[in-house]
């Protein structure tokens, strides 16, 4: 699941600016192009199978599946075949959570301790700072990503609330709530168990009446138990031969659904229509506005609006041009939902291998999508310079999902920070990485150039002290802190591999030296080849 995760828009922006590149040449004018075009990148790629939706103006105007849902029975993928969505889950649990909260059934602002207040979760900060609902959908709660352990876990039909009181004690806030992003399954996962525990209704039951059925998404599950396991595609590695075995996550709500392009292309239409149906409106646009901008982190109360990760929606680049959206990925599947705010186009991407084909699919139906789109000028801003003298000096990441990883990126990911002409520059401690150059974009916030929306800011964290928010929250540190364990473990490295060769030479010499060195190892030597005693 990507997690993915990130955050997301600077680097998908160079990413999607990669694929872009790539593509220029051979836009897509009309739907035939369209579909000769994604037909020959799954050929190409050897991808097994993908199934692919088009929404335009409001509408859904192309459903259709490429490749294979099962290559050894030489099955094709069919509009119907089923693929596992992932984290593109998380949408439809925010939404979910946005329509219960219009209902007036939850509080999006309550304490999760409301809902559920005896799970054991442990917030050293609940007193002033107490974990809601809304941090656990922002990804501002502090937890920690799935642990490896959990990952490794497959139980059918867990029950959100099965899992809040199975696993709750394990949880840990790691920070003050709503201050950095850190991508976690178990949020959308807990925040549905506060959902069941308000209504009374199981999550399952909540998606069908609310979600899928008044949508008409009746091919979507998220138990793997009440599908049809024929229609199921099977899922394959990165190779595209070797089959994946299906896992039931723990985390149904942030991971599990199954489902068909032309089913979540009914959220696509959703959203690009701005939360009205044909019958009428489903969701407000207030409802989806808010969905689809970041409320709780420091960077938000700094001012960013645009790019962060809003509820279960995060905005990213295709080239030059915003989407929002979705993207998800579990074993074997990917999936990427992406939708403009403006003009009714979006997109559903499902394929059935472990691998990166499927974002040139959605480079090619984004670049149709915009065919006759102007690309966005950048945006000139004359803003004052922060005084950033405070914020100036090295800084290390401090909010990695993964604890078991976070020295990691302690290790490889500090920069150092100072200030130049138009904004700020960040120079890695990698002495093989290039410095990043940004503008300033209003207040403490700053952009990569030609981008028109800030990603990196200059924030305070939870005690007044200086933060920078880069993708991760980074803290501020001595030169000692964030250069020296980058080094040091070069330099172990170096002494280890020198060890090594040193010894690959010194114990042969050592051993066959001293054996031609004595006389005595000679002569009972030779007395054994003898046959002597």
């Amino acid at each position: 699941m990507l997690n993915p995760i990130l955050f997301f828009v600077v680097s998908l922006f160079f990413f999607s600016q990669f694929w872009t590149s790539a593509i220029a040449q051979e836009t897509p004018q009309t739907l035939e192009e369209l579909d000769q075009k994604l037909q020959q990148v799954v050929d190409q790629a050897k991808l097994p199978g993908a199934s692919i939706a088009v929404v335009e103006g409001g509408e859904l105007i192309f459903t259709k599946g490429y490749g294979l849902a099962d290559v050894k029975a030489g099955k094709p993928v069919m509009k119907e075949t089923l693929f596992k969505a992932g984290s593109t889950s998380k949408n439809i649990t925010s939404l979910l959570a946005l329509i219960l909260s219009e209902e007036g059934r939850i509080d999006l602002t309550a304490p999760l301790s409301q809902y559920l207040p005896d799970i054991g979760l442990k917030n050293p900060y609940e007193a002033t700072h107490p974990l809601r609902l809304v941090h656990l959908l922002e990804h501002t709660a502090g937890l920690e990503g799935s642990t490896y352990n959990e990952y490794a876990s497959s139980q059918a039909n867990m029950s959100p609330t099965e899992y809040a009181y199975l696993l709750g004690p394990k949880l840990k806030v790691r920070w003050v709530p709503g201050f950095y992003f850190s991508y976690a399954n178990s949020g959308h996962t807990l925040a549905a168990a506060a959902m069941e525990q308000a209504t009374g209704k199981d999550f399952d039951t909540l998606v069908r009446e609310k979600i899928f059925a008044p949508l008409g998404m009746v091919n979507s599950y998220f138990s793997r138990d009440q599908v049809d396991m024929d229609q199921l595609s099977m899922s394959y590695a990165n190779d595209g031969q070797t089959e994946q075995p299906h896992w039931d996550m723990l985390i149904r709500p942030s991971g599990s659904l199954i489902t068909t392009a032309a089913d979540l292309a009914q959220i696509v239409k959703l959203y690009a229509n701005r939360g009205r149906r044909e019958n009428g409106e489903f969701l407000t646009t207030s409802a989806l506005v808010r969905m689809e901008t970041p409320y709780t982190s420091a960077m938000a109360r700094a001012g960013q609006r645009v790019g962060g990760y809003g509820l279960g929606n995060f905005g990213f680049f295709e080239g030059p041009h915003l989407f929002q959206g979705h993207w998800g990925a579990t074993e074997g599947f990917r999936t990427h939902m992406g939708y403009m705010t403006e003009g009714g186009g979006g997109y559903v991407v499902m394929a059935n291998a472990d691998e990166g084909t499927s974002h040139q699919l959605r480079g090619l139906i984004s670049s149709y999508l915009t065919r006759a789109l102007p690309a966005p000028l950048p945006l000139e801003l004359d803003v004052p310079l922060q005084d950033i003298t405070p914020f100036e000096g090295w800084y290390r990441p401090i909010s990695e999902s993964m604890v078991l990883r976070s020295w990691l990126w302690a290790t490889f990911g500090a920069v150092h920070l100072r200030q130049e002409e138009t904004g700020i520059v960040l120079d890695p401690v990698l002495p093989w990485l290039s410095r990043q150059s940004l503008e300033a974009a209003g207040g403490s916030l700053y952009r990569f150039p030609n981008i028109g929306v800030p990603t990196v800011g200059l924030v305070q964290g939870p005690e007044g002290e200086p933060v920078l928010v880069n993708d991760m929250a980074y803290e501020q540190v001595g030169w000692a802190q964030a250069v020296l364990p980058f080094y040091l473990l070069v330099l172990g490295i170096l002494v280890a591999l020198t060890t090594l060769l040193y010894s690959l030479w010194w114990v042969p010499v050592y051993i066959f030296g001293k054996f031609v060195m004595d006389d005595r190892a000679i002569t009972r030597f030779s007395l054994f080849l003898g046959g002597g005693s």
